[in-house]
């Protein structure tokens, strides 16, 4: 044998022991250049039009607005909530969806009303947890088109409780995971429901899903 095989045979034993040293006494295993360069997939950006609510009440703070859909991103501003100017009463405050990306949304800017409050806040990403909306229709469909299979029906419209999550985005239609209705839950059906729906109206008396016939 070479005296170069000979230094790369001890070279490899002496990796082989260190990492078995390492595993014996608790310490981690040295990381390769390829291990450390591995990151989490990103997850896909889907366009939407939808106007959504940021919640107020509940002791909840409104949420930050993050440069990029990360909890590592820099913080770029934090939403306010309207306040009343004739009472100490506080209201969500509408905003721009126009984009989703697993568990964040993306939004437009928000202007300021110093009268109500409302600070500036320039367009990013906050935390899906951190909005509230209600889908005022109650049809959901298999696909984002009104002439598509009617794949759940409810006697009301699907409020934030009944929604378990948000999986795609087209225009303004939000395909989501719903719970079922427990009066029309017969035990035939399933209690959780995935399927496309579409409502989002500035006036909250009425339907907007544009489906003829409810």
């Amino acid at each position: 044998m070479s005296r170069f095989a000979t230094r790369v045979s001890v070279a490899s034993r002496l990796c082989v022991a260190v990492a078995a040293i390492a595993i014996a006494i608790g310490a981690p295993a040295p990381i390769s250049a390829a291990t450390r360069a591995k990151k989490p997939p990103a997850q896909p950006v889907k366009l939407c039009s939808f106007w959504p609510v940021i919640r107020a009440g509940e002791n909840r703070s409104p949420p930050l607005v993050r440069s990029a859909p990360s909890l590592r991103a820099n913080v770029i501003g934090r939403m306010t909530h309207e306040r009343s100017p004739t009472s100490d009463e506080f209201r969500g405050v509408d905003i721009m969806v126009t984009a989703i990306s697993g568990d964040w949304v993306r939004i437009d800017a928000v202007k300021g009303n110093p009268e109500y409050g409302i600070a500036a806040v320039p367009a990013g990403w906050i935390e899906v947890q951190g909005i509230y909306f209600v889908m005022q229709t109650s049809a959901g469909f298999s696909r984002p088109d009104a002439k598509s299979k009617r794949v759940l029906s409810t006697d009301d419209w699907v409020y934030r409780d009944a929604i378990v999550s948000i999986h795609d985005c087209a225009g303004d239609w939000l395909k989501l995971t719903v719970k079922r209705d427990s009066k029309r839950n017969d035990g035939k059906n399933p209690t959780l429901v995935t399927a496309w729906f579409r409502g989002f109206c500035g006036n909250a008396e009425t339907t907007c899903d544009g489906v003829v016939g409810d």
